[in-house]
């Protein structure tokens, strides 16, 4: 490969093309997680240099927002594997962690959207990311458009080129990068991408790039720098991470109190030795704007500092809700039990998330007495500190308030119940975690299963990933098991999908003498005559919706049960005592607009609490006549919580819908409430064209085909040839389903995988990782010597994945692969 040119001969022509790139800043909506940024090369033909050429030429640099957020909060997570669920609560934070200025600065421009959550580069390029994903064999190397004639003065061309060279790992262009991040001819975005590759590079130091923010010119290429200058020092080690706090300008400070927290979260040793604290400590004391604040507060309680409640006593009466929360977790995570009058006084707060930080920190001081008394706020996520305050205290008292949690509508309320009580003996917890084992929430019935498996209470035939009316059988052994091991009667209630559907059971026990499902029925009779007066028709409504909540129960038992007919045109009249109807009537809109808004709405209702089931089903016939991506994969949502059979009733046909984010979603769907009958139609989707479709399928075919004794023959074969063909990336998801359901060529193929270019190592790293297994770990200690940075990065995360300890510690990248690289020679 001939040698670069020289960066000033590249960098420093004359151009005639338009500086004035096209910016692109990610504002993701909330509510539609699904246009990643996926990049599929199954039977797609090489490019040409000419194609090639013309991806590099386009100035359009995205800030990858959500990769922001992320580590803003302490995480690296590999954002291409999150799930749906995962990617809202990803977007409910970034909103959460976003200043307000930051907001206005997004809602004052036209952005267009791009969602970043499948790339783990804070600044983005759609030509220069999909070449990076095509093996090289699909593609002209980048090094042509540096040291070819007919490209020279083509400035966009040749910097993009140069950073695909800087992502591949090619080390000798960091000298070009240099001069890149420098010339202020070349668009500051483009710089700030340059920047971001040399941070990575192992072969650029601190002291290479600490010259340079002297002659930074703008904010967005100065914060680059001080990123990039954090990945090879900490910031306690150089002045330069002190200066920028002296500034005027906000977003230079912002950006120095993101890094100093970045790094305190990953230091968890205490106050460095190095740092100048009194210095520091001077910078806090007069920093007074609020999302500065916020992050500089997060800094002090991640090191302990001594008198913080002294420093922070102000912030707890901040006229910012973000501030007083920063101060109160901030407190309590020093343990300043001094600060809980204060922060009892937060609880009066009207904003719910609010009172929740306020219950979090007097959880965490021991203030257990206030956390319990907030068990009848109306607000889930107060309910979930004060579950967690459950592993505290074991009294008959909080035994009872377990067991209300353990019907709540919210799966995080119940999640956090069952983690709670786990630690009480299995005599007081037992009977709690046989109820939730029968929880309409799958982690909840896993969750549950494990921890009485941990006290010897287990039984092979109960499959908590199952549906629980499908377990009926094999609960009742569960049961037997525990009265046999622990000794105790459990005295189990009803699970909490059967007490919602109280009034269902009370009626249908004594269905011939209960006048109101009496009542109930004669109205459905007297309303199916065509030829009823109006007035008539009116007074049936008004028999229907005097018997309010408990209306919706008995028309369920009347579907359900005896298999009445339910006309449509009573619709309009359970939206009077159920709002999902309201939303329903919309869907029937003609206007696009107004069904989205509908299915939305329906969405949000449908995580609260579990939809009637004459509701789901008219949800499934509605879906069947819609063709919008967006409302489909909403009204898979809904039925989320419904009985399981509607929404794999409604799952099976839109696998062949034409959008592939609804074949993805409904994939995801299937593995949750679908059965092994279902595995012929995943089977098919292997063949989809969408590689993100390809992932749901084979993910929901290892759910449902988990503890089978053998692979389907055809399945097998299909999967087999996978391996061979096609995409790295899908060959190594193949590979790791084949190794979880126990086939040797599984692991043998992802062995091989490991031995690709960078971007399929560093993918194959966060595969194996994401697999758990000891048997990978030669694999990630391999890559501790790999050249690409981003392959390094991934196998320190997973090391500790495979092998249960974290060798690696604190300290720079470098001193944790050393002492990696030590405990493997041992």
């Amino acid at each position: 490969m001939p040698p670069p040119l020289l960066a000033q001969d590249v960098f420093s022509e004359p151009s005639n093309e338009p500086e004035n790139a096209e910016v692109l800043t990610l504002s993701p909506p909330l509510d539609d997680p699904s246009n990643e940024l996926m990049l599929d090369w199954d039977d797609v033909p090489p490019l040409s240099e000419a194609e090639q050429a013309e991806l590099l030429s386009q100035n359009q640099w995205i800030k990858n927002v959500n990769l922001i957020a992320m580590l803003d909060s302490g995480r690296r997570p590999n954002a291409s594997s999150l799930s749906p669920e995962a990617r809202k609560r990803r977007d409910e934070i970034n909103l959460l962690n976003m200043s307000e200025q930051e907001r206005a600065k997004r809602q004052s421009r036209q952005f267009n959207y791009i969602d970043g959550t499948a790339s783990d580069w804070r600044w983005m390029h759609r030509g220069v990311d999909q070449l990076a994903a095509m093996p090289p064999s699909q593609r002209v190397s980048p090094d042509v458009f540096l040291t070819q004639q007919q490209y020279k003065g083509q400035r966009i061309l040749q910097a993009n080129a140069a950073i695909l060279m800087g992502r591949d790992g090619e080390s000798a262009i960091g000298n070009n990068l240099l001069q890149l991040a420098q010339n202020e001819k070349t668009h500051v975005f483009i710089r700030c991408a340059a920047v971001e590759v040399l941070g990575r590079m192992p072969t650029i130091a601190a002291d290479d790039l600490i010259p340079l923010l002297e002659h930074a010119q703008t904010t967005e290429v100065w914060e680059e720098l001080l990123i990039a200058i954090a990945e090879k020092i900490d910031p306690w080690e150089h002045a330069c991470f002190l200066e920028p706090f002296y500034s005027p300008t906000f977003d230079i400070r912002l950006a120095a109190a993101k890094i100093w927290r970045r790094k305190a979260l990953e230091n968890h040793s205490g106050m460095p030795t190095q740092w100048d604290s009194a210095r520091f400590l001077e910078i806090a004391k007069r920093e007074t704007n609020p999302a500065i604040r916020v992050e500089i507060i997060k800094i002090l309680g991640a090191w302990q500092v001594p008198d913080l409640f002294t420093l922070l006593e102000d912030d707890l009466s901040h006229r910012e809700a973000n501030v007083r929360n920063a101060a109160m977790i901030a407190l309590a995570d020093a343990r300043c039990r001094e600060a809980i009058p204060v922060i009892k006084d937060q609880l009066r707060d009207s904003n719910g998330a609010n009172r929740a930080v306020a219950a979090s920190a007097l959880r965490k001081l021991g203030a257990l007495d206030e956390v319990f008394k907030l068990a009848s706020d109306q607000d889930w996520r107060v309910h979930v500190e004060v579950a967690k305050t459950l592993s505290e205290r074991c009294t008959p008292q909080t035994a009872t308030l377990a067991k209300s949690f353990l019907t709540a509508p919210k799966r995080e309320v119940q999640s956090a119940t069952i983690e709670a009580v786990g630690g009480w003996s299995i005599e007081e917890s037992g009977p709690l975690l046989l109820a939730a084992a029968k929880s309409p929430f799958q982690e909840v019935r896993c969750l549950a299963a494990e921890m009485l498996a941990q006290r010897g209470v287990s039984y092979p035939g109960f499959d908590p990933e199952e549906r629980p009316d499908r377990q009926a059988a094999q609960y009742q052994e569960l049961v037997e098991v525990f009265r046999e091991t622990v000794g105790v009667n459990p005295l189990l209630d009803s699970n909490p999908k059967e007490r919602s559907a109280a009034p269902i059971q009370q009626v249908s026990a004594t269905a011939p003498e209960n006048a109101m499902l009496t009542e109930v029925r004669q109205c459905l009779d007297d309303w199916s005559d065509r030829a009823l007066p109006a007035e008539q028709r009116q007074l049936i409504q008004r028999r229907l919706t005097v018997h309010g909540e408990r209306l919706m129960p008995m028309i369920d038992h009347l579907l359900t049960v005896e298999k009445r007919n339910i006309p449509e045109s009573l619709d309009r009249v359970f939206a009077e005592v159920e709002p999902m109807f309201r939303e329903i009537e919309k869907l029937k809109s003609e206007d696009p607009f107004t069904k989205q808004r509908a299915s939305r709405e329906l969405a949000r209702l449908g995580a609260v609490s579990s939809p009637p089931k004459i509701a789901a089903k008219r949800v499934v016939d509605l879906a069947a006549k819609q063709e919008d991506a967006m409302i489909l994969t909403s009204l898979l949502s809904f039925l989320e919580n419904a009985d399981p059979e509607f929404a794999s009733q409604l799952a099976r046909p839109l696998l062949q819908s034409d959008s592939p984010k609804v074949r993805r979603v409904a994939c995801e769907m299937l593995k949750t409430f679908g059965n092994s009958e279902d595995v012929i139609l995943l089977h098919d989707a292997l063949r989809d064209p969408d590689r993100a479709v390809v992932r749901g399928a084979l993910s929901a075919i290892d759910a449902l085909l988990e503890d089978e004794d053998e692979l389907d023959s055809a399945l097998l074969g299909t999967m087999r040839s996978m391996l061979l063909q096609g995409d790295p990336h899908s060959q190594a998801d193949v590979a790791a389903t084949l190794h979880r359901l126990g086939h040797s060529e599984g692991t043998d193929a992802l062995r091989r995988l490991a031995m690709g270019d960078p971007s399929i190592k560093s993918y194959v790293a966060s595969t194996v990782s994401a697999l758990g297994d000891p048997v990978f770990v030669p694999i990630l200690i391999r890559f501790l010597d790999d050249s690409n940075g981003t392959v390094r990065s991934r196998a320190l995360q997973g090391l500790p994945m495979l092998t249960g300890q974290d060798i690696g510690g604190n300290g720079s990248t470098q001193q944790q692969i050393d002492r990696w690289k030590a405990w493997a020679k041992q």
